[in-house]
């Protein structure tokens, strides 16, 4: 049994009450989990807890070899306090969810962007004013930790920023969030 913290990216459920969850963990970068009996009153992992962007604590059982690993208990490391009910704020965190879900699909051991991304969110939330162009400056520290950044990138607008990267980066996707995003920020 180990234990861990980490950042969940997304979760997908499956039928049989079964949950298939990727969390950028501390001790492994970005691991897929799998999780038995969610739909279940009295399961060990709530479904709610497996929200995009929650900051975790996890027990799961390793094994080599195997793609799914077991995630045995979970829980909240801090809640959210303002995310949830700001729609700006919802929108930012949905739009930095699927950007980090494909950004850190394969990322390894990674600690240092781990903080980055945990404190980035934990500013997000606590922030009272001047956040609302945040989730770029958060997109550019990703890239700069994942060794994309460049100094003409602090120049960029949101949607510039993004044309560079699907150049740049072959497998980078057109994320469905950044027209929302763009009608919320107007």
């Amino acid at each position: 049994m180990e234990k861990t913290w980490g950042i969940v990216l997304g979760s997908v459920h499956l039928p049989g009450g079964k949950t298939v969850v990727r969390i950028f963990t501390e001790a492994r970068g970005t691991v897929p989990f799998i999780v038995h009996g969610t739909h279940n009153k009295t399961a060990a992992v709530r479904p709610l807890l497996l929200m995009p962007l929650h900051v975790v604590e996890i027990d799961y059982e390793h094994h080599e070899g195997r793609e799914l690993q077991t995630l045995k208990e979970l829980q909240l490391r801090w809640q959210y306090t303002t995310i949830p009910y700001d729609p700006l704020k919802q929108t930012m965190a949905l739009f930095l969810a699927e950007f980090l879900t494909h950004a850190l699909r394969r990322e390894g051991k990674n600690t240092a962007l781990l903080q980055y991304v945990t404190e980035a969110l934990r500013y997000l939330d606590e922030a009272q004013r001047d956040f609302t162009s945040m989730h770029v400056e958060m997109l550019r520290g990703v890239a700069d930790f994942l060794g994309y950044g460049t100094p003409q990138l602090q120049e960029m607008s949101l949607p510039e920023l993004v044309a560079y990267y699907r150049e740049t980066i072959p497998e980078f996707p057109a994320l469905s969030s950044l027209a929302v995003l763009h009608d919320v920020l107007r």
